[in-house]
């Protein structure tokens, strides 16, 4: 006879049909089924995310240090075209 205390799961074989790509043996990633969607803890702490239909986040953000928009800090950018008055501005340089 078996109890259910005696199961126990083994994660990460799958069957070579079903087998995840996009694997790191640097990184801990968790991962979809075709690597496509990831999220990634380096040895020096830096946290990766992979998410080509966007990421939501509900609740607060912080963010202490910096932060950079496609490459273009965000404290310090300026727009160009600026005009006094009621127009609006160019893109952020």
């Amino acid at each position: 006879m078996h109890d259910l205390s005696d199961g126990f799961a083994i994660p990460g074989p799958r069957s070579q049909p079903r087998v995840v790509t996009g694997i790191s043996s640097a990184n801990a990633r968790l991962v979809n089924d075709t690597g496509t969607v990831y999220l990634e803890i380096t040895p020096l702490g830096a946290i990766n995310m992979v998410a080509p239909t966007g990421v939501s986040i509900t609740g607060n953000v912080v963010i202490s240090g910096t932060l950079e928009i496609d490459g273009i800090p965000f404290a310090t950018h300026v727009h160009s075209g600026v005009t006094s008055g009621g127009s609006n501005t160019g893109p952020p340089v």
